[in-house]
């Protein structure tokens, strides 16, 4: 027996190997369990026959009960698993538990009597004999096994009964393993006379590899049935991950009829001609693990694709899925159609606007960046170079706004080249001027090599080679940082043209040899990660290259890595005035000197109303049109305006789209309601800080005759003004020459807040101090309705209530951002604007984590202006005290100004009470009142004033 034991041993070694290095992937962990006990079973076996002692004998008999305890769980627990029996995990874990104690119990065999009664050994014929006398352990250690075994057995008769995915060649297998398991272990030996519980489990393990190898055992689930069931309206044809068909619905079998010939648990066979197809299919999944096909079966479209199934990360098997997709197949190609159709504009429109929202960026702040009052009065040769400078950038601007809104030009998808007479000694200050600030900010020197014998007067488009020059500077300045920029310019006079050379030399971070290619592709920018707190989208020099090349010219580039770069191009220019240019300054100078700004007509006659909820907005309004002598009456609110429209007569009226209660759209729709009132016909135009594209349409369908954007530009204000006005109310009139000129004055530096920003929108130092005090004055009273809004916010519980306080909040937050970006306020400004998106997308966990933020940054920013400018500025103590007969005259005066709507003297009024000492009460009542004042309230003006005259008398 030794032989045949030692024969079983090998064996069952050999099939766990062949288990290990091809089919582990297969099983579970049951099945690896069984492969890795069976050969320490029958180890044991071989050990016992060849025992020369009780002890050697004991210990091969313990060996044999790890084979003999937990063989027959794993083989039903594997059973369980290929049935998709769901056991709870507290019944698997009492089935170890019971397992381990039995398996335990025998490892006391030769210690005590409780597994076996005695152990004894003979020899019988020279052979050693060993005589068991079994014991209460090993009768339940019997009927554990039997009942595992039983159990087994009903799992798989229930299977074979009802559950018909599971392959009836496998369970008839798996049968005779717990069968024939069975009959050895409870049986066998008391009919054979012999032990064969070792040839009994090899032959377990090979009928398990024979199931593995041939029919897939653990791939034939739930899962694969389940998901062709559910996909009714998908056709689907399963395979194991043999290859071998599962099924298919009828879906499936309507779109590719040879699939009927196939047979479950066969593969595809290479001698059917009708499956060449599905072979193809199955060739896709073996060599890349995908399939993706569509086919036309007559008219209509079928998308193939493969689906596959996984079961605790272990491949099962996979479907075909066939997808009718015409309707999706056709919607495509009509979209493809459309899409080819407007593709070409749509890039052409694309490269052109970021073209242009690249090239507007630097004349934009040179126009703005100059004081547009300031010009008009000031007789300083100093400013009247400024003046040079404003006209020169704006006409750029001018240019390339007209090619934004060229329609036929974005068609077209090029930039035209427009060739006009130009001064080139003023191209080359306008450049330079725009680039000094800059250089400035950063401690650069910025040079200017420029040969004078060039001709002052040359024909071509200066706007483009400005637009070059100032991006090849800008990136100068912006990757140097320290050193200097350099921009040479020079030239060669042939005939009546002119080859001009432009270089521009920094001491910059330069170049690597192998990037300079990236220069010339758009949105790709150097050493990425080095400069990215540069800004920049990368357009610049794509833009520069593509307008070179159209006038006829190209970008050369040198760079010393680390050391600096220059950058060159030729241009030709024709010849206009060949005067040379001589000193740069001295000519700009002479042209500043002569420059007179005259008013173009003034209308002392025209009466114009300007609504808007902004005080300074409307004070910022009126400073503009000052030199115009128009009257100009305010409103702070729709209803106002609508009371004004409907007994005044008005040459214009200017509207705010945005406003709390009533807002600009919703007041021309009332007043275009209406049958006969003074302003039938007068001219409504929209006032908005949202100008987009199509705004203009937006406004002009709701009734306005046109639309103005904020912040207002001085020169397009008064021009649409004088277009609008009645001819008979115009007058020609010059600006006096004795004016007084204004002196300089620097502002202070305050953190966050960009006074040149400012002046881009007030042009006026004397305006921006104004725009200040009124800040300062409404500052507390804005934040104070801001927060009762948020209130409002917190408490609203039905929709209705909270799509009105999210408008609500979203209006006044608006108008506060409005207030802080005119005078420069920058930060919180950008505050206020989120602020303002939020509420507008019903955002409220943004509202409430910002609102606090906002609030303390806009205190904070009050009380830096007061302390800045000395705003209510002195101890109340240290100010004067007022007579009550004094302050009822003001008081009277006051209330006399508002309801004549006598806006500068009511100003003026708050103003020197201010500087009057008062109680706590007082205070506050005169803080009230300047905010009723500045917001033009004089309903609430006047009951302040009446009840303080009260208290006075």
């Amino acid at each position: 027996m030794s032989t045949f034991y030692m024969f079983c041993f090998l064996l069952s070694f050999l099939l766990s190997l062949m288990y290990v290095y091809k089919w582990n992937d297969h099983f579970n962990e049951h099945i690896t369990l069984l492969f890795m006990i069976i050969p320490l079973g029958n180890y044991g076996y071989w050990e016992f026959s060849v025992a020369k002692s009780v002890e050697q004998a004991a210990l091969g008999i313990k060996m044999t009960y790890i084979g003999g305890c937990y063989a027959p769980l794993m083989i039903m627990l594997s059973i369980f698993a290929l049935c998709q029996i769901q056991i709870n995990k507290k019944i698997q874990l009492l089935f170890y538990m019971i397992t381990g104690g039995v398996f335990c119990s025998s490892l006391t065999i030769g210690h005590n009597k409780f597994f076996y009664k005695g152990l004894v050994r003979r020899v019988v014929d020279g052979r050693n004999v060993f005589i068991k006398e079994y014991n209460v352990a090993h009768t339940v250690f019997y009927i554990m096994l039997i009942c595992y075994l039983l159990i087994g057995i009903a799992s798989l008769l229930y299977s074979l009964s009802r559950r018909k995915e599971v392959s009836k060649t496998t369970i008839i297998l798996l049968l005779i393993v717990d069968g024939v398991t069975l009959f050895t272990f409870a049986g066998g030996r008391f009919l054979l006379g012999k032990d064969l519980v070792p040839a009994c489990l090899d032959v377990a393990l090979f009928i398990l590899l024979i199931i593995s190898d041939r029919l897939g055992m653990y791939n034939v689930n739930e899962t694969v049935v389940h998901a062709m069931i559910q996909r009714g309206d998908i056709g689907v044809i399963s395979f194991d991950l043999k290859h071998r068909f599962l099924g298919c619905n009828d879906k499936a079998k309507e779109f590719y009829p040879p699939v009927e010939m196939l047979r479950v648990d066969r593969r595809v066979s290479e001698k059917e001609p009708e499956l060449r197809q599905l072979r193809e299919w199955i060739r896709q999944v073996d060599l890349y693990m995908q399939m993706d096909a569509l086919e036309k079966r007559g008219d209509r479209y079928y998308k193939i694709s493969a689906d596959f199934v996984f079961e605790k990360s272990h491949f099962r098997g996979y479907h075909f899925l066939i997808t009718d997709c015409t309707d999706e197949r056709k919607y495509e190609e009509l979209l493809k159609q459309q899409a080819d159709a407007a593709m070409q504009a749509s890039e052409a429109k694309g490269r052109f606007l970021a073209n242009m929202s690249h090239e507007i960026r630097t004349p934009i702040n040179a126009v703005l960046g100059l004081d547009t009052m300031i010009l008009r009065e000031s007789k300083e040769s100093q400013i009247r170079e400024y003046a040079v400078d404003i006209e020169n950038a704006g006409q750029s601007l001018l240019a390339l706004v007209n090619d934004i809104l060229d329609f036929s030009k974005i068609e077209s998808g090029k930039m035209e080249i427009i060739p006009l007479e130009y001064d080139f000694s003023s191209l080359i200050h306008d450049v330079v001027g725009m680039m000094s600030m800059k250089a400035r900010d950063k401690e650069l020197e910025l040079k200017l090599e420029l040969d004078e014998k060039l001709p002052a007067g040359l024909y071509g488009d200066d706007v483009r080679i400005r637009q070059v020059l100032i991006n090849i500077l800008s990136n100068a300045v912006k990757y140097t940082e320290k050193g200097s920029v350099v921009l040479s310019v020079a030239g060669v006079v042939e005939g009546d043209s002119v080859l001009l050379h432009f270089a521009v030399k920094d001491t910059g971070i330069g170049i690597k040899q192998e990037d300079i290619g990236k220069l010339f592709s758009a949105f790709e920018r150097i050493e990425e990660k080095r400069n990215r707190n540069i800004e920049g989208t990368g357009l610049g020099m794509n833009i520069t290259i593509q307008l070179l090349a159209l006038m006829g010219s190209k970008l050369d580039v040198e760079s010393v890595y680390g050391e600096g770069s220059t950058f060159s191009f030729d241009l030709r220019q024709e010849i206009r005035n060949a005067e040379p240019i001589g000193d740069l300054q001295e000519r700009i100078s002479k042209q500043a000197k002569s420059y007179t700004y005259v008013v173009s007509c003034v209308a002392p006659d025209a009466k114009i109303l300007v609504v808007d909820d902004n005080a300074m907005n409307r004070r910022v309004f009126g400073s503009l049109l000052k030199q115009t002598q128009v009257q100009i009456d305010e409103a702070c609110d729709g209803k106002e305006a609508l009371e004004l429209a409907a007994k005044n007569s008005y040459d214009i009226i200017f509207l705010d789209h945005m406003m709390p209660g009533l807002d600009g759209i919703e007041v021309r729709q009332q007043m275009l309601s209406w049958k006969d009132y003074p302003n039938k016909n007068t001219p409504v135009i929209a006032l908005t800080a949202n100008a987009v594209t199509g705004a203009k349409e937006q406004y002009l369908a709701a009734g306005f005759d046109d639309y103005l954007s904020k912040p207002i530009n001085p020169d397009k204000l008064e021009q649409m003004l004088f277009d609008l006005l009645p001819e008979e109310k115009k007058k020609q009139q010059a600006v006096s020459e004795d004016k007084a000129v204004p002196q300089e004055e620097e502002l202070p530096q305050i953190d966050g807040v960009d006074w040149d920003y400012a002046l881009l929108k007030l042009k006026d130092i004397s305006l921006v101090k104004g725009v200040v005090k009124d800040f300062s004055v409404m500052a507390e009273s804005d934040l104070q309705e801001l927060a009762v809004m948020a209130g409002q916010l917190k408490q609203a519980y039905e929709e209705e209530e909270k799509e009105q306080a999210f408008d609500a909040y979203r209006v006044k937050v608006h108008a506060m951002k409005t207030t802080a970006a005119m005078f420069g306020a920058t930060n919180v400004s950008s505050i206020a604007r989120l602020l303002e998106y939020a509420a507008r997308d019903k955002e409220s966990d943004t509202i409430w984590s910002l609102h606090d933020i906002f609030s303390k940054e806009w205190l904070k920013l009050k009380e830096s202006l007061d302390n800045a400018f000395e705003l209510n500025s002195g101890k109340q103590q240290d100010r004067l005290q007022i007579e009550p007969i004094m302050l009822k005259q003001y008081l009277t005066m006051l209330r006399a100004a508002m309801e004549e709507l006598d806006t500068d003297t009511a100003d003026a009024i708050v103003e020197e009470l201010q500087q009057y000492a008062f109680n706590k009460n007082a205070s506050g009542r005169l803080k009230a009142l300047a905010v009723a004042v500045r917001n033009l309230d004089i309903e609430g003006a006047v009951n302040l004033l009446d009840e303080w005259n009260e208290e006075v008398e």
